[in-house]
């Protein structure tokens, strides 16, 4: 069955969609502003998290996360960074270097993704666009840094499939703001056990009192992501001292906090994020690695571009005990169609609200 038109099934991204996304940002503001204690960085910093492409007018390839976080206060070394007995503190002893003057931190994040195709108003399968994805997941991370260099490494484990309910959440999430019902829901990928691992390096190449730029470099390796990136990473305004934060979803990137705050001190700046990633393996636009029996993974004609170009554009707003944080992300194309116009959304862009607290 031919797909519908890209313009009908962009209807699924519908005005209540904006609305939910400014409300949600309004209500962020609306709840800190009533938070007003002076702390800093000797208190664990809390995070929620929401992502969605609705502001772009699009319901294909990402489509919806949302997660929570909580990152331990500065430590002075590795052990005293947070109280978890973690697998993944063992293996970042390997990865992170432990020099004096160092600050190091420990995190926790949980969170899920959802990911559809262009047409969700059929039921057939499209083999020539993005499969339905639903995936959770929970990374641990560790990293060392001062205001001049970074070193990061995390683990991922998670689970693909059917019960991880994405399904149940975009059916109700569309019927709430009376947009498109899902319906091909039944041909997403397999059931699949996740596991990644993540390292991440940065220095600080310019430093002055309105604007830093950073070097970023970054892999990944797993059965969800399977990649090498570099970045260049720019920060304007009244900013703390340390690195910006890559906001994204859940897996997409090593989540961490490498900021050092002075104390009660408020802040104000916006940053952009250069990044080109090489991507072996990903499995929103290759499928399940481990399962080989998933239709959509087995014959679909789908072609993945191995070089991806993304542009990221934060707005950061920080008081002592409290931070909201906004980015939209701009991809050039991440997968191609062998029939022409089937993949609507190539570029795969969404943006990400981020609301943070310590006490």
């Amino acid at each position: 069955m031919k797909p519908e038109s890209a313009a009908d099934a962009r209807a699924s991204a519908s005005p209540a969609h904006r609305i939910l996304f400014v409300t949600a940002v309004l209500a962020a503001m609306v709840a800190a502003a009533g938070a007003g204690a002076q702390t800093d960085d000797t208190r664990p910093n809390w995070r929620v998290m929401w992502a969605n492409d609705a502001i772009f007018g699009s319901d294909n390839q990402f489509s919806n996360g949302f997660g929570a976080a909580k990152h331990s206060a500065l430590a002075e070394s590795l052990d005293e960074a947070g109280g978890t007995p973690a697998f993944g503190r063992w293996l970042a002893r390997f990865f992170l270097p432990s020099r004096d003057g160092l600050y190091f931190r420990e995190g926790w994040t949980v969170g899920h993704n959802l990911q559809t195709p262009d047409n969700i108003k059929v039921r057939e399968i499209n083999l020539d666009d993005v499969p339905y994805v639903s995936m959770i997941g929970w990374t641990n991370s560790h990293i060392a840094f001062d205001n001049r260099r970074f070193t990061g490494f995390q683990t991922l484990v998670g689970w693909v499939g059917d019960i991880t309910l994405g399904e149940q959440i975009q059916s109700t999430a569309h019927k709430i703001s009376n947009a498109n019902d899902p319906k091909g829901w039944d041909k997403q990928l397999d059931n699949e056990p996740l596991f990644n691992v993540y390292w991440m390096k940065k220095y600080k190449l310019f430093d002055s009192a309105f604007m830093d730029v950073t070097g970023n470099a970054d892999i990944a390796a797993g059965n969800m992501f399977t990649f090498g990136q570099t970045a260049l990473e720019f920060r304007f305004g009244d900013r703390p001292d340390g690195f910006a934060y890559q906001v994204n979803t859940i897996g997409h990137n090593l989540d961490y906090d490498a900021r050092i705050h002075a104390p009660g001190k408020s802040y104000l700046y916006t940053s952009v994020i250069l990044r080109g990633s090489g991507v072996l393996h990903a499995l929103p636009r290759d499928g399940n690695l481990i399962r080989n029996d998933n239709e959509w993974t087995d014959d679909n004609r789908l072609n993945a571009e191995e070089w991806i170009g993304q542009a990221a554009f934060g707005l950061h707003y920080e008081r002592a005990n409290w931070g909201l944080h906004a980015n939209l992300f701009i991809s050039s194309s991440a997968v191609e169609s062998p029939s022409g116009n089937n993949v609507a959304d190539p570029n795969n862009n969404f943006a990400v609200l981020l609301f943070e607290w310590q006490f």
